[in-house]
C-alpha cells in the first residue's frame, strides 16, 4: 500500500514537471512574424525597424498571440481638453474615440540604448481621421457655448517622437531576465488639421456654424491644446502593447546576444 502511494506521488510529480515544461515551451514560442534581432548586431536598429515593419500588417486585425486587439480603428475611451484665456474658456470632453489610419505609419528611426534601457522611435503618420462623441461647455468671445453630439477630424503629416524608458528584472518564476516599461514620453507635431462638430447646439444653426468656423480658422491652437491629452493616450497604448511582448518573452529570447 505504501509502495503504491509512493508510485502515485512520483507519477504526480512527473505529471507536474511535464506540465511546467509544456507551459515553458509554449511561452517561448515566438510568432513567425516577430523578427529576432541580436544585441551584438552592428545594424541592430535597422533590424528592429524591419521587425516592426513585419508586425504592421498584423496590427490591423490584431495579434491574438500577444493579446493585442485590432488597431484599425484605434479605440481611445476618453480625452479631456480645457482651455482658458481672455477670449476663450472651453471644456471639451471626447468619448468613444475612433482613430483610423494609425496602422499606415512609417517608422523613420529606431535607436536602442541598452546601457540606459531606452528605446527611441520616430514615427510618421501620413493621415489620421478621428470620430468621437463630444460634450462642450464654455464661452468663445463672450458667447456661451454648450452642446453635445459627434465630432469629426482629419489630421495629416503627423511626426511623433516616442521615448520608452524601461528596466530589466528577474522573473520570480523562471529566474530569467525580462524587460518592462517604466515610462513613455511622446511628442508630436501636426502638419494640418480639419475639425468639425455636428449641428447639436440645441439646433442653433448659427451657433453651430460659428463654432465650426472657429475650429477651421484656429485649428493650430486647438491642436496644441489636444496634444497633452492625445499624447498621454498614445503613451498608455504604447506601454500597454509593448508590455504584452516584453512580459511574455525573456530578453535573451527576444534580443539574444
Amino acid at each position: 500500500m505504501i509502495n503504491l502511494v509512493v508510485i502515485k506521488m512520483s507519477q504526480w510529480k512527473l505529471l507536474v514537471l511535464l506540465s511546467l515544461l509544456t507551459i515553458s515551451q509554449c511561452n517561448s514560442e515566438i510568432p513567425s512574424f516577430l523578427k529576432i534581432c541580436h544585441r551584438s548586431d552592428l545594424h541592430l536598429n535597422e533590424c528592429v525597424k524591419h521587425s516592426v515593419e513585419a508586425i504592421k500588417p498584423h496590427l490591423r486585425v490584431g495579434i491574438k498571440e500577444l493579446n493585442i486587439p485590432s488597431c484599425e480603428p484605434l479605440k481611445i475611451s476618453k480625452i479631456n481638453i480645457s482651455q482658458s484665456s481672455p477670449t476663450i474658456a472651453v471644456k471639451f470632453v471626447s468619448t468613444n474615440i475612433l482613430i483610423k489610419g494609425g496602422t499606415h505609419f512609417v517608422l523613420k528611426k529606431v535607436n536602442i540604448d541598452f546601457d540606459k534601457n531606452q528605446i527611441e522611435l520616430k514615427i510618421f503618420f501620413p493621415r489620421l481621421s478621428m470620430t468621437s462623441d463630444y460634450d462642450i461647455n464654455g464661452r468663445i468671445m463672450m458667447i456661451p457655448i454648450r452642446g453635445q453630439g459627434q465630432s469629426q477630424g482629419n489630421f495629416s503629416e503627423i511626426n511623433a517622437d516616442i521615448m520608452i524608458q524601461g528596466e530589466r528584472y528577474e522573473n520570480n518564476i523562471d529566474k530569467k531576465i525580462y524587460f518592462r516599461i517604466k515610462d513613455v514620453l511622446t511628442y508630436f507635431d501636426v502638419g494640418h488639421a480639419n475639425m468639425s462638430l455636428d449641428n447639436s447646439f440645441n439646433r442653433d444653426k448659427t451657433l453651430a456654424l460659428g463654432m465650426n468656423t472657429f475650429l477651421r480658422d484656429n485649428w493650430k491652437t486647438v491642436a496644441v491644446d489636444m496634444k497633452p491629452a492625445i499624447g498621454n493616450s498614445i503613451a498608455d497604448l504604447v506601454k500597454k502593447y509593448t508590455e504584452e511582448i516584453f512580459s511574455k518573452y525573456p530578453l535573451d529570447l527576444l534580443l539574444p546576444l
